[in-house]
């Protein structure tokens, strides 16, 4: 296996034949590259989950502040 300049890998295979002499080499026709990333998906997801228990937190903080406040006067 080979890893080109763009970082995409290449399978090939090398043999000697020596009834010919000769070097044989059998290279993969077509390059295997990596899936980038979804970036986008992956920054919706942190700034969903982050507002998802923000929101509800500060909810929650508002509604027993609330209720000690009206407790105590």
């Amino acid at each position: 296996t080979f890893e080109d300049e763009d970082g995409c890998y290449l399978n090939f295979t090398y043999r000697y034949l020596e009834a010919t002499n000769k070097d044989e080499v059998h290279v993969q026709a077509e390059r295997k590259c990596r899936e980038k990333p979804p970036i986008a998906a992956i920054v919706f997801a942190l700034i969903g989950t982050i507002v998802g228990i923000g929101v509800p937190s500060l909810i929650l903080w508002k509604i027993f502040t609330t209720i000690h406040d009206k407790r105590k006067y």
